[in-house]
């Protein structure tokens, strides 16, 4: 008889760093937001955000989370047990790429947007902050830095 594992993902989530947690979280948020409604049109019809190039985004939005649950499962596959940074950040930069190439093919006015498509976008832009583990500190030195070389030229 075969001894199991209990992996407690609760406890690993609460272990991982700040930046980890919030792509995960951002992950989450946007296949929620692919089920809201991401346009409606009038008498009541509304696209979700499971159609054209969001149906791939979901997928990375997925992968995101299959990745990290797979590390710390302890499952093997063939050295991708251990996620990559960059496979987060192209991910992630995926993911975001995709609403924005849903904007542009859309000829849809902001006014029909439904909440699928803001939750979806924040979510998106959120995924590609922390994958590329921004600080907020850090943006606003350079900045600063802008505004100095603009002031001293």
């Amino acid at each position: 008889m075969t001894k199991t594992k209990n992996v407690d993902l609760v406890a690993l989530f609460k272990k991982e760093e700040k930046n980890k947690k919030y792509l995960l979280i951002s992950s989450v948020v946007f296949l929620v937001a692919s089920v809201l409604p991401w346009f409606s049109f009038g008498l009541g019809i509304t696209i979700s955000g499971w159609m054209g190039i969001l149906f791939l985004a979901n997928f990375a939005a997925l992968a995101i989370l299959l990745f990290w649950v797979v590390s710390n499962l302890g499952i093997l596959l063939g050295g991708l047990e251990k996620t990559p940074k960059m496979v987060n950040k192209v991910l992630a930069s995926f993911i975001l790429g995709s609403v924005i190439i849903f904007i542009i093919n859309s000829s849809f006015s902001f006014s029909a947007f439904g909440i699928g498509f803001y939750l979806g976008l924040i979510s998106a832009g959120v995924a590609v902050f922390f994958a590329f583990e921004l600080k907020i500190e850090d943006i606003k030195k350079k900045l600063d830095n802008l505004k100095k070389d603009k002031k001293n030229n």
